[in-house]
C-alpha cells in the first residue's frame, strides 16, 4: 500500500527544484535581454571609427563594418566553398581560393558566386543586436534592418 503523503511530498519536492531550475531562464527570457534575439556586439561608441570588426566570423560567421555614417553586419562566409573571408587591404579576402569582396560583401573577383548577404542588425535597450535568422541580399542592401544609421 501507498502512502499518499510520501508521494505528494516528492511530487511537490520535484515541483519545486523544477521550478527553481526554470526560473532564472524565465527571468532572462522575460527581461527581454539582447541575447535572446541575436549576438550583442556593443555598443555604437565600440564602432566610433570606420572600419571591419572580424571577432565574431569564424563564431557567429559575421563581421562588423562601419563606413561612413552606417554599420552592417556582413556575412563573414565566402559564397564559393565556405570559408570565412578575413579583411586585408580594404577588402575582404577569401584565403581558400582567393575571392575578393568591398568591405560591404559586393563580389570583386571569384571564384565567389555572389556578394555576402547583410544579416539583420538593430538597436536594443543602447546594445547593437545581430540578427543572423534575418538575412538580406545585395538588392535590399537599403532595408530598415539591414544597416544602423550613425552620426558622424
Amino acid at each position: 500500500m501507498t502512502d499518499d503523503r510520501n508521494v505528494s511530498r516528492r511530487s511537490f519536492v520535484l515541483t519545486v527544484v523544477a521550478t527553481a531550475a526554470a526560473a532564472p531562464l524565465l527571468a532572462h527570457a522575460a527581461d527581454g535581454d539582447a541575447s535572446s534575439a541575436g549576438t550583442d556586439v556593443g555598443t555604437l561608441a565600440d564602432y566610433a571609427q570606420d572600419g571591419v570588426t572580424d571577432t565574431w566570423a569564424k563564431t557567429k560567421k559575421f563581421l562588423i563594418v562601419r563606413e561612413k555614417n552606417r554599420i552592417v553586419a556582413v556575412s563573414s562566409v565566402c559564397t564559393h566553398k565556405n570559408c570565412v573571408v578575413k579583411p586585408k587591404d580594404g577588402l575582404l579576402v577569401c584565403p581558400c581560393h582567393g575571392s575578393r569582396y568591398s568591405t560591404q560583401g559586393s563580389l570583386q573577383k571569384g571564384p565567389g558566386k555572389g556578394p555576402l548577404a547583410h544579416l539583420g542588425i538593430q538597436l536594443i535597450d543602447s546594445r547593437i543586436v545581430v540578427d543572423p535568422s534575418r538575412t538580406f541580399p545585395e538588392d535590399q542592401w537599403n532595408q530598415p534592418g539591414s544597416f544602423l544609421t550613425v552620426e558622424s
